[in-house]
């Protein structure tokens, strides 16, 4: 009769280990789950702010190129009429 009592006991604490661990799986899924949409977040964020920096300086480029050119114009236009 021991023997089937032991059994049991030995039955129920591993059912109860089971338990435990299958709580920390869905503890660490649920943890991992928040960690990939927060990085998710961060990367729309940063794709966000590359989007705006290459714009500034495609902007600024462009000016400078504008400029560049009028000056360049200018300069040919000014030694043409001399």
């Amino acid at each position: 009769m021991d023997f089937g009592n032991e059994s049991d006991e030995r039955a129920r604490e591993g059912e109860c280990r089971v338990r435990e661990l299958e709580e920390q799986v869905r503890n660490m899924s649920d943890v991992m789950k928040k960690q990939r949409v927060e990085s998710d977040r961060k990367l729309t964020s940063l794709e966000e702010e590359e989007r705006l920096v290459d714009s500034f300086w495609h902007r600024l480029l462009g000016k400078m190129r504008l400029s560049l050119g009028v000056c360049s114009w200018r300069r040919t236009f000014k030694t043409n009429l001399c």
